[in-house]
């Protein structure tokens, strides 16, 4: 069952990570095993119920559910941090008795989320953006301080951030533009983990590379206007990139239209990177704007259904799922295309994924050509 939240303002939590800490928090030893029943997840999605990656998240974990059976309750906050912690206070204060939460360590405000949960004694699972090291200096690892803090599902936005960069490398080089090559860098946020650690792909490859160049850095809070106002004013001040790195592909997409009232066109004057698989960021690829769209990464929210299930079902759950995010090019497009292209995501078999529906199963294999053998025609 699916639901969309939107509840009164609760009371407020700190945020400071020192406060959090130093509460005094009862210790309740080892968790209690789960009863072998209808999996009853709450879910605080950051984002919008209708559109954008968040949705994504929110689909897939959908579709997985619907094959496990389990209960799914959906809160929506629509990128605003208050409305974030919000919901969080209603789904804490909710008389349904949830066997697990599902929580994002969205702008890093995952300290309440803990404390809650841990007074509340739920199972807790971090998805997408986990904590920082930072933070871990505080918190530690879960299962430490917090006995309900089950671990995290996160991708490999390093990897993602890098490969990325090495696109745009690449064809600067195919084309035999002069190096150096100078790249406009334009990131999501600078406080959000996964953000951080696309970044940091980038900054690795920019360390390695001595014929690529950061000529300017930009932050766009996840957001396609921005990215065009933010091209815009460097357009304004500068010469035009031969390569943009953007962190999804809405950002992507908005440094295109500031290139394009310049006259100036993606495959031909200039090279830009997208992520996200988004629909339009495919069309971007099969019209040759994007050299890829990275990603793969909204189908953690099937990957946390999988990993509560089995976990449910006293499959041990390994503290950190860490899965691989992997491009789409001109080179896999069609095989994606023919299969996933209508977005349904019901056509994938999840229990293919499960340790407890294939007992011979060890190891979790997320990738790309393992989802596409999962899913039927």
């Amino acid at each position: 069952m699916f639901y969309k939240r939107n509840g009164e303002a609760y009371m407020r939590w700190a945020l400071s990570f020192l406060f959090c800490v130093i509460l005094v928090i009862p210790a309740y030893g080892e968790l209690p095993a789960r009863a072998s029943k209808q999996l009853k997840i709450a879910f605080n999605n950051p984002g919008f119920a209708d559109r954008g990656f968040w949705k994504d998240v929110s689909d897939t974990m959908q579709a997985a559910a619907h094959h496990f059976g389990a209960d799914l309750h959906i809160w929506y906050g629509d990128r605003t941090p208050n409305k974030i912690r919000e919901n969080a206070a209603e789904i804490f204060d909710s008389a349904i008795d949830f066997d697990y939460i599902i929580i994002v360590n969205e702008y890093q405000q995952l300290s309440g989320f803990l404390r809650k949960a841990e007074q509340r004694r739920i199972p807790t699972l971090f998805l997408l953006n986990s904590i920082t090291d930072q933070q871990k200096e505080f918190i530690g690892h879960p299962g430490q301080m917090f006995k309900y803090w089950l671990g995290s599902i996160t991708p490999d936005n390093d990897k993602a951030g890098y490969e990325m960069a090495t696109s745009l490398l690449d064809f600067a080089r195919a084309h035999n533009w002069q190096a150096p090559y100078n790249v406009l860098t334009l990131g999501g946020d600078n406080r959000t983990p996964a953000s951080l650690e696309r970044n940091g792909g980038l900054g690795r490859l920019l360390s390695e590379k001595t014929d690529l160049r950061e000529i300017h850095r930009a932050y766009t809070n996840w957001s396609k206007d921005q990215a065009f106002d933010e091209t815009r004013k460097y357009l304004a001040n500068a010469p035009a990139p031969k390569l943009i790195w953007a962190a999804n592909d809405n950002i992507a997409l908005g440094a295109i239209a500031a290139m394009t009232n310049h006259k100036l066109k993606a495959g031909q004057d200039y090279a830009i990177a997208g992520l996200n698989w988004s629909k339009d960021g495919l069309n971007a690829v099969r019209n040759k704007q994007f050299t890829m769209t990275h990603g793969g990464h909204f189908f953690a929210g099937a990957w946390a259904i999988v990993a509560l299930f089995d976990h449910h079902n006293n499959q041990l759950l390994e503290k950190e799922i860490h899965f691989p995010m992997e491009a789409i090019t001109l080179d896999n497009i069609d095989e994606f295309e023919k299969k996933l292209g209508a977005r349904d995501w019901s056509k994938i078999d999840f229990t293919h994924f499960s340790k407890t529906q294939n007992k011979t199963l060890t190891a979790y294999d997320f990738s790309l050509k393992n989802l596409l053998a999962a899913t039927h025609p």
